[in-house]
């Protein structure tokens, strides 16, 4: 059955105007058309797809093949999204106004990423909790990938139900979903390794890698800069994590999340971390994102002073909505080693940490790190003790190349 019975009628006019090699006809046939496509938001997706497709040839390999849904997915607009995603079923209405009795027995949402409880009586603060996404920042080159997998290969080596320990964070055991967006899985597996002390210590069917992320959000571009809606890639992360159940998923790093998003823009971020938060709520799930920081908050840390707004580069939005962020730079006291501190803890206390030093072993060099002391909240300080005598501080870690071309 046609849907669009003016569709015949449009190419039978074009036609006879072709035929008729009559210009001005020609042009208001081609109007009529166009016009037709404007509103058909429908027609355009599927022209977007289809021309993406018939570009690519038949033994087109798969990634040239996501590559090019991922494109006509970013060249098409909202409405056209919108319009080929549309499920016939009427949009949802939004839930009415219930008491708080509601939830009165309702347990809070569980930590995912806390502080390691080292015994009786110790403080358990939170850093990341189920629906609370949380931020680990640092800048470039830090080890900020290399603690976030150390944290992963925790909650996999300590199995569901129980609990692992990572350099001085405790993490809730389970299967781990990670989005690596600069890595590789071969890359992911050698790290891995070593950061377990062997490829027979790691629990590799419950450690699970998205293979070339695409962006789970997208803006629509110039033309409408404040809209976002989620690309295809956020229902693959999504259906992997019904599939798998993981207790963390790890997303780095946050500037490769969404595309087509300036990096100041507020609007794009608060949608994309209220929609992180729903849906790993749904799904019972903690996610930890890595971050960079900013070239000013590197300065400052530099030279002695304390991690602030630039703590994660871009919006402010990022710090705003995560519900815990971590900083991890250079340790002041000691050249090759990393410090941490907790700047933001919604639902717990902030400014513990913890120090660490890198781990190394006799084949493969750097791996990893290594906790050599945790701080109680108030005592990280990132002021040197004095300074070299040459009146000059040089950042711990500066220069390394660990891991070929530098710890990440």
């Amino acid at each position: 059955m046609n849907d669009n019975p003016a569709a015949p009628d449009r190419l039978a006019a074009y036609r006879a105007a072709r035929e008729a090699d009559n210009p001005a006809a020609i042009l208001a046939t081609s109007r009529a058309a166009l016009a037709a496509v404007e509103g058909d938001a429908r027609a355009q997706a599927l022209a977007f797809l289809r021309a993406a497709y018939e570009a690519l040839p038949n033994d087109a390999p798969a990634d040239a093949i996501k590559r090019a849904e991922a494109d006509a997915w970013r060249n098409m607009g909202r409405e056209a999204r919108a319009a080929i995603l549309a499920s016939a079923d009427p949009p949802a209405l939004p839930e009415p106004a219930q008491p708080l009795a509601a939830w009165r027995d309702a347990p809070e949402p569980p930590a995912v990423v806390w502080r390691h409880d080292d015994g009786p009586g110790a403080n358990r603060w939170p850093l990341a909790s189920v629906g609370e996404p949380a931020i680990l920042s640092g800048a470039g080159g830090t080890g900020k990938s290399y603690a976030a997998l150390a944290l992963a290969l925790s909650a996999v080596q300590a199995g569901e139900g129980s609990e692992g320990n990572a350099l001085g964070f405790g993490v809730r055991g389970g299967p781990v979903l990670l989005a690596a967006y600069e890595d590789s899985g071969p890359r992911l597996a050698g790290r891995g390794a070593r950061i377990a002390g062997g490829r027979d210590n790691v629990p590799w069917n419950a450690l699970h890698v998205l293979p070339n992320p695409g962006p789970l959000f997208v803006t629509g571009g110039p033309r409408r800069p404040g809209e976002v809606s989620p690309a295809p890639q956020w229902d693959t992360l999504w259906r992997t994590a019904e599939a798998i159940r993981p207790s963390l998923i790890v997303l780095d790093p946050a500037a490769e999340l969404i595309e087509g998003a300036d990096a100041n823009q507020p609007g794009p971020v608060r949608a994309f971390m209220r929609a992180l938060a729903a849906a790993s709520e749904r799904h019972n799930a903690g996610v930890l994102i890595v971050a960079h920081d900013t070239k000013g908050n590197r300065a400052t840390v530099r030279h002695g002073g304390a991690p602030g707004d630039g703590a994660v580069a871009g919006s402010a939005s990022w710090t705003d909505r995560a519900r815990g962020v971590a900083f991890m730079g250079p340790d002041p006291l000691a050249l090759a080693g990393r410090q941490i501190e907790i700047i933001k803890a919604n639902h717990g206390r902030d400014g513990w940490g913890m120090k660490l030093a890198a781990r190394a072993n006799r084949f493969d060099g750097f791996a990893g790190w290594q906790l050599t002391e945790a701080l109680d909240a108030g005592a990280v300080s990132w002021e040197p003790m004095e300074k070299p005598k040459n009146g000059k501080r040089q950042a711990a870690g500066n220069g390394s190349k660990e891991d070929g071309g530098g710890i990440v």
